[in-house]
């Protein structure tokens, strides 16, 4: 798979050291580019989904078992990049591997119902 091949909305996608690292095949890099362009098509196209939140908690989740990671909610780093969300960024950033989440409470994706 050529680098050219790689989705825009993550650029770089593959951090080739850890790839290396984490003994991903081509097979493997493959279902990362598979997952990584759903991914970004969620998040970029919301609306076209009857829950993007739950899908994109799906996918990190996939993503973090491609890589041969441990299956970690407080590792996800996508679900407040949901096109819409208001969610505070820089916050959630910060607390990544904590378990907390900031959310803003007039989030259309994650605010009260």
């Amino acid at each position: 798979m050529s680098k050219d091949d790689v989705t825009k909305r993550f650029k770089p996608v593959w951090n080739l050291p850890l790839a290396v690292d984490r003994n991903i095949d081509q097979q493997g890099m493959e279902k990362l580019q598979e997952l990584y362009n759903a991914l970004g098509e969620v998040l970029d196209h919301p609306h076209r989904y009857p829950d993007p939140v739950t899908t994109v908690e799906r996918l990190e989740y996939a993503l973090q078992k491609t890589w041969k990671f441990e299956e970690d909610s407080k590792m996800h780093r996508y679900w407040n990049q949901i096109r819409g969300c208001t969610c505070p960024q820089d916050d959630n950033f910060l607390a990544l591997g904590t378990g907390v989440r900031y959310h803003n409470s007039s989030c259309m994706w994650h605010g009260e119902k």
